[in-house]
């Protein structure tokens, strides 16, 4: 029996994230997904699940990375792309000229001597990274497409055998 919250959470449109997503886990997790209120990165992470004794499944699976408060966050952003977490989406950064004063003031306080706020740098960054991982995406699709057309060959091939037997 199913959780009727979950559901209507299924019932409901993907989320629509800054980066193409090609995991149909990701796309389910990412149905009822709302942002938080906080500056965040969203990832997708390739986790294990556990599936009984002694067995595991690769799968996906959403976090968030709050930089709210700590914009300065490069170093762990770099550790979780090594790790295979794909940057999807990120919002919320304050910025100067945000229309909540308290954001306002915090983007002007951790903007530094060079007049660089720290948040566009971790914008700018996150970008790169899903323009890198796009080219990821596509090499992928590539592959599934290619790999799509070796199944179809080697059935051809396995049914025109199986003729040629008969037919002798």
């Amino acid at each position: 029996m199913t959780n009727p919250k979950e559901e209507i959470r299924l019932q409901k449109e993907p989320f629509s994230t800054m980066a193409k997503v090609i995991e149909k886990e990701t796309i389910d997790q990412l149905r009822g997904w709302k942002p938080p209120g906080f500056a965040y990165i969203l990832f997708e992470l390739p986790c294990m699940y556990g599936i009984g004794a002694g067995e595991f499944r690769r799968g996906f699976s959403l976090c968030t990375m709050n930089v709210e408060n700590r914009p300065e966050q490069q170093e762990r952003f770099y550790y979780l792309t090594r790790k295979g977490a794909r940057p999807l989406h990120y919002g919320n950064f304050p910025r100067h000229d945000d229309p909540d004063p308290r954001r306002a003031q915090k983007a002007k306080m951790h903007t530094g001597p060079d007049l660089v706020n720290p948040w566009d740098d971790m914008a700018r960054l996150v970008k790169s990274q899903m323009a890198r991982d796009g080219g990821q995406v596509a090499i992928k699709e590539a592959n599934t497409g290619l790999q799509a057309k070796l199944d179809e060959a080697r059935a051809e091939i396995e049914n025109l055998k199986k003729k040629k037997v008969t037919n002798v």
